[in-house]
């Protein structure tokens, strides 16, 4: 047979399982928002269980969605973490509709020109500096503006090594590149 008039997929011809175009965006998205759920649950359980929860937890961030965009310091999994714990959400994806702040060490000048005047950009110090205070503090203050420095450099393991290129020059450079990188392993098999 030539295949000529097979159905393809689970539905009609082009049709790829997920419905419509974006459909496969959509699933995933609500697949992390399942998951981020059952986290909190899960955290919540083990919480109860443990007798670790001295105290109860302000939800300080209750109505806030957060999406971080770029290198923060702390990293992203870690305020997936403190929104989790404080009520707020975690969103994967930036969406207009769900997410109410972006949360980011820096910004090209021409993203932050791009945001609509009611989108708000946080530093990562307002979630941290919220914690400690116990309230959910101001915005203003950490609100990321067009040419604004990065507070936060990028870590050091980013930057480029000193003095590479002299070392390369050492009789010894290359044994100790041998032994410092994975080409050894290769070389075992």
């Amino acid at each position: 047979m030539s295949g000529r008039g097979r159905r393809r997929g689970r539905g009609g011809p082009g049709d790829n399982g997920w419905g419509e175009f974006g459909g496969y965006m959509e699933a995933k998205k609500s697949k992390l928002a399942a998951q981020f759920e059952q986290e909190i649950s899960s955290d919540e359980a083990d919480e109860a269980a443990s007798g670790d929860r001295a105290e109860h937890i302000r939800p300080i961030f209750a109505g806030v969605c957060i999406h971080v965009d770029g290198y923060t310091e702390p990293p992203a999994h870690e305020l997936k973490r403190l929104m989790q714990k404080y009520g707020g959400r975690y969103a994967h994806y930036y969406s207009r509709a769900e997410v109410s702040h972006t949360v980011a060490s820096q910004l090209a000048t021409s993203k932050l020109k791009a945001l609509q005047p009611d989108r708000i950009v946080v530093t990562p110090r307002w979630i941290t500096d919220s914690l400690k205070a116990g309230k959910r503090l101001n915005e203003a203050p950490y609100r990321l503006r067009v040419g604004q420095e990065a507070p936060n450099p990028p870590p050091p393991s980013c930057s480029p090594s000193k003095g590479a290129s002299a070392a390369m020059g050492r009789p010894e450079y290359i044994g100790q590149f041998y032994a410092n990188s994975r080409l050894h392993h290769i070389s075992a098999w």
